[in-house]
């Protein structure tokens, strides 16, 4: 049985976008300055932030 790429993961959707440039070079900072500590592979943060932030502009679309 072959081993799934380790760069797989649920948001994949949104990697490349602008927002998850925006985000993951954000999140970086953050991190390197010592304002954050990621215990989660870093793809999972950015992307789940980015389905949040995708999701909130749906429902603002919706609303309008």
């Amino acid at each position: 049985m072959s081993k799934a790429p380790s760069n797989i993961h649920p948001y994949s959707d949104y990697e490349g976008s602008p927002l998850w440039k925006v985000l993951s070079n954000a999140i970086r900072e953050l991190v390197k300055n010592g304002d954050l500590s990621e215990t989660t592979a870093h793809p999972y943060v950015v992307g789940y932030i980015c389905k949040k932030v995708s999701e909130a502009n749906e429902l603002k679309a919706k609303s309008q």
